[in-house]
């Protein structure tokens, strides 16, 4: 009861569900469209890692366990010859992944955007594979959610926020440009890296 509305992966809420917590999702937000860059599975800049096999037995940094940052590589290293039973998963928060697999805490990681350009740029980590050949062309990333109860006792609130979130999607789509200040003030990044990394497509 602390949030009345809350956003999380698509998977992190189907454990939910799978789990009994009575959640529902009422919205859609960023979807993954394969050729976009948006992230992917890094090694270190000067790593010697090159595919799946070499993965196996080695430090993977995820920003949790039980979601997609660790599902997606699993599965990528399974698909690709590795043995993914073998990962030494461990949880790091997404802003701190390129500094873990820089000095040698982690040997790879899954990072998205913006730190994965932040990391890339800073020369500290490589892209070895954005795991596109284990996912659909197009997917769900994320979704705004909430109670079940919370929802049959607010369905005019739930309606108004979902019409003014597809409208915020809508302009962000149409402005990427103008997202960038925005991304600025509330993740106190750096405007130059974040104007050029890719931005999440809405739906």
């Amino acid at each position: 009861g602390t949030y009345d509305i809350g956003s999380a992966t698509v998977t992190s809420l189907a454990l939910a569900h799978i789990k009994g917590l009575p959640i529902v999702i009422i919205g859609p937000q960023a979807v993954v469209e394969r050729g976009v860059v948006q992230g992917g599975i890094v090694v270190s800049a000067n790593s010697t890692i090159k595919g799946a096999q070499d993965l196996s037995g080695k430090i993977f940094a995820v920003s949790g366990l039980g979601t997609i940052a660790e599902f997606v590589p699993r599965a990528w290293v399974d698909k690709n010859g590795g043995d993914p039973a073998t990962l030494k998963l461990t949880e790091v928060p997404f802003p701190a992944i390129g500094d873990a697999i820089a000095a040698g805490r982690a040997d790879a990681g899954w990072l998205n955007e913006p730190y994965f350009t932040i990391a890339t740029r800073k020369g500290q980590v490589k892209l070895l594979t954005t795991a596109d050949d284990v996912m659909p062309p197009v997917y769900l990333a994320t979704a705004w959610f909430t109670t079940a109860a919370w929802a049959k006792a607010h369905t005019d609130l739930v309606s108004r926020f979902v019409r003014t979130m597809n409208q915020a999607a809508v302009w962000a789509n149409a402005n990427p440009d103008k997202v960038v200040p925005i991304l600025v003030d509330k993740l106190k990044a750096d405007p130059a890296m974040l104007a050029i990394g890719h931005r999440a497509t809405f739906t």
